[in-house]
Formats: C-alpha cells, structure tokens, sequence
C-alpha cells in the first residue's frame, strides 16, 4: 500500500480553508473512490482526473484507489480539487516527486486535455495559503 497527501483549498464566500487530500492505492479491483465531497462532485472529478492524467502522459495504476478529503466538515463545492487529487494519485503511484510539492497548495480544475483551469475563490485561496506559510 502506498499513500501521498497534498493540501488544496476550499472557499466558502469569502474565507478559505485548508484541505488535507489523502491518496491511498493499495492491491483489489482498479477503482477511484473519492470521499469527502458529494457524490455527484464526486463523479464528475474521476472522470476528468482520469483523462487528464492519461493525456499529460501518466498512468492511472491499476489498482484500488481511495482519495480522502479532510476535514469532511467543509463544503467542497467547485472543481478546484481536480488538480491536488490528481497530484496525489501521481506521488502515491511514484509517478512525480513528493519532495517537489512539499509546503505547496494546489488548486485547478482539470480539462480532459489535462490542462489546468482557474476555478472561482482563487485569489482568495492563494493569499490564504500565503498567510499561512504555504
């Protein structure tokens, strides 16, 4: 089993909370499985992270894939997670360094294409995580 965390951010009107991605891939049937934001986000990330993922020339592993979005508590309502989810798979699956996103916040929603895309709440999740060292 293997496992990578990344932190985002999540923007609520005008405030910004950190949010903890964790990626955890380990033996059973290949599957991506979020938690932490709702369903119906949910599924529509999947499917653009795994498209993306493939486009930028990476692999999504084979493998059980769970993606963890804490804390639970916090409305995840854009596609701002795209980005850091993607991270996450890619330093659990060795494909990228860890060392190179530590300290870092990510935030982007992902094209099919893998391109990354602004999401609403930007500005203010840069200067949040600016304040807080990151």
């Amino acid at each position: 089993m293997s496992s990578a965390h990344v932190l985002g951010q999540a923007v609520i009107g005008l405030s910004a909370h950190t949010i903890q991605i964790e990626a955890t891939i380990s033996n059973g049937l290949p599957q991506l499985n979020i938690v932490g934001m709702s369903e119906h986000r949910a599924k529509h990330s999947r499917e653009r992270i795994r498209s993306a993922i493939e486009h930028a020339g990476f692999k999504l592993p084979d493998r059980r894939i769970v993606i963890n979005l804490a804390p639970s508590d916090v409305p995840k309502e854009h596609a701002g997670f795209d980005l850091p989810i993607a991270l996450s798979i890619l330093i659990a699956s060795q494909q990228v360094e860890a060392s190179r996103f530590q300290g870092l916040c990510a935030m982007g929603e992902l094209s099919l294409t893998g391109e990354v895309r602004t999401v609403p709440g930007l500005l203010i999740a840069a200067l949040a995580c600016g304040q807080s060292g990151l």
